[in-house]
């Protein structure tokens, strides 16, 4: 992969980056659910256990978030390692 041209290596990363924003977004969305569910002022004992396991299910979404994004990453530049900065360069 690291002979393809550079626009085939953004075009294959581009749908991995928009899944993993997804995820994230699922994230977003199950955490305030969770929450307004679990502080509501009458809860009954399921709601509390549904909320729980929508936060169980959210840190999963999270971690596979995170990992399509490296794999996004490396897709496009071939290396999991951030680039040097300007500073760190002889």
């Amino acid at each position: 992969m690291n002979k393809a041209p550079g626009w085939l290596h953004t075009t294959l990363s581009i749908p991995i980056y928009t899944v993993s924003v997804v995820f994230w977004m699922f994230t977003a969305y199950m955490i305030v659910t969770a929450t307004v569910k679990m502080l509501s002022r009458f809860v009954t004992p399921e709601q509390i256990g549904e909320g729980f396991f929508d936060l169980f299910v959210s840190v999963v979404l999270a971690a596979a978030g995170s990992g399509l994004w490296i794999l996004a990453r490396y897709i496009r530049t071939s290396n999991f390692k951030k680039q040097a900065s300007i500073a760190n360069l002889p």
